[in-house]
């Protein structure tokens, strides 16, 4: 390779950039590309350049070619201060706080960086027993005295964080481990030694890698996320059993939680970045076209749905509207809420007593002998006009559901595990069979083998 030598001196920075740029991806996917992920991953980059840029200046075979590796490796390190004191800040909760500190460190970066391009950060190049490397200008000791300030705010964080927590919460530990790992890359100073003409071999970038390792291990069992509005919303709705959808004022799907996507029956690619499926629209929402979007808060109340692989279902939907002060809603946030189950599971306890003795073909309004919906469940209850018949031969007793036939409109059956299945019904004749149990009349609540009838009529009677 023309304008290098192969040196084994090499190998140890070649190594370390291996291993920091490897972490630094590894941490930014561990941490779902966070503020925090991107940090650790940009100062992971900028110690794998310095590293790297220092191992090609330690290969050059002239002064001409290693002082251009010299100073790409100046430039990487002078970024490593800033990006450390902005991390260390974002971890501790202390960003707001230190704000002007942590601009005061850009700023010093860049006059740094200014520095380096004007070349008033390097003052020759000395072939030590390994390679070429520099002896710094006093720009380049202003670097070398900035860096020990900022590595020392930060101990002084990490400590904080560490004795200031709950002793063997995950806090304190996460803070210990910070520190060690810390206290483990500021070993590093040592490659300034070289740069004031010490004859030292610069292992720093090592001590920098072994550091990083103990981010990583840090990163794997306590995590480094900051707690922020935006991740906790994530969370919060990742974690609901209701189901939300978030439409924006174009109409379109921004967000969907995987309840809403599990309740609707579409997986969530079909979902965002597109209009709502026609049926969820039309059914669910009552909205003629779309795009559309609603005007105010609304409570929907109870709506049937039929998912498309043919599944029913009975929604509780609610419509709420975003908006900042004093300018027009921005997001629907239409909650779903799938009450099916639990229709089954509050009707099934209690007994229609009837309360006259029944006379064949005899028709009652059972809908007004019950005790209202909220009595037998959230919105549902048997539907009025039930036309019973009643063997003729039948003594007064006990009476339990046989069958159920039916003809007319749409209503919904359910059974034991709140299943729904579509049948045609206007009205029901309801065929009892005694039970020899002799006591007043009875038609009970619950069907034969499980099978229960309800039939949802929105507070209103058919």
């Amino acid at each position: 390779m023309t304008g290098y030598t192969p040196t084994l001196f090499a190998l140890p920075f070649a190594v370390a950039a291996l291993i920091v740029f490897a972490v630094g991806i590894a941490i930014l996917l561990r941490e779902r590309f966070s503020r925090v992920g991107w940090l650790h991953f940009f100062l992971s980059s900028s110690v794998g350049g310095w590293q790297t840029s220092t191992a090609l200046e330690v290969m050059s075979a002239s002064p001409g070619v290693a002082i251009g590796w010299s100073r790409l490796a100046l430039l990487f390190a002078l970024f490593i201060i800033p990006i450390q004191y902005q991390f260390c800040c974002v971890i501790t909760g202390q960003l707001h706080a230190r704000r002007r500190t942590v601009a005061a460190a850009w700023t010093m970066t860049a006059l740094l960086v200014a520095s380096l391009g004007a070349g008033f950060t390097h003052a020759r190049l000395v072939h030590y027993s390994w390679g070429y490397y520099p002896i710094f200008a006093p720009a380049g000791w202003a670097f070398v005295f900035f860096t020990v300030v900022v590595v020392s705010l930060c101990i002084g964080m990490y400590w904080r964080l560490y004795r200031g927590n709950r002793p063997g919460g995950v806090t304190s530990r996460r803070g210990l481990l910070l520190l060690s790992g810390l206290l483990m890359g500021a070993i590093g100073i040592v490659d300034f030694l070289p740069t004031l003409g010490l004859a030292i071999f610069p292992f720093g970038g090592l001590a920098v890698t072994l550091g990083n390792l103990i981010n990583a291990y840090t990163t794997w069992k306590y995590r480094l996320f900051e707690i922020t509005p935006a991740y906790a919303a994530d969370q919060l709705m990742d974690s609901m059993s209701d189901g939300v959808v978030l439409i924006d004022r174009d109409g379109v799907v921004r967000l969907v939680n995987p309840s809403a996507c599990e309740i609707l029956g579409i997986d969530r690619a079909s979902l965002l970045s597109r209009l709502p499926p026609a049926e969820f629209a039309e059914v669910v929402l009552g909205w003629q076209h779309v795009p559309f979007f609603p005007a105010n808060d609304a409570s929907l109340g109870e709506r049937e749905y039929v998912t498309p692989d043919g599944t029913h279902r009975m929604l509780d939907v609610n419509v709420a509207l975003l908006r900042e002060p004093g300018l027009e809603p921005g997001v629907a946030v239409i909650t779903l809420r799938d009450i099916t189950g639990s229709m089954f599971t509050d009707l099934q306890t209690p007994a229609i007593t009837y309360p006259q003795s029944l006379a064949p073909s005899n028709v009652k309004d059972l809908g007004a002998l019950l005790p209202g919906p909220t009595g037998i469940g959230a919105g549902t209850y048997f539907v009025a006009n039930i036309t019973i018949s009643i063997d003729p031969s039948a003594l007064p007793g006990v009476y339990t559901l046989q069958n159920v036939t039916s003809g007319g409109k749409t209503a919904f059956i359910f059974n034991d595990t709140g299943t729904g299945f579509a049948i045609p019904a206007s009205a029901y004749t309801v065929t009892v069979l005694p039970v020899p149990e002799p006591s007043s009349v009875v038609l009970a609540g619950v069907g034969l083998a499980g099978l229960l009838v309800v039939v949802r009529c929105r507070r209103a009677r058919v």
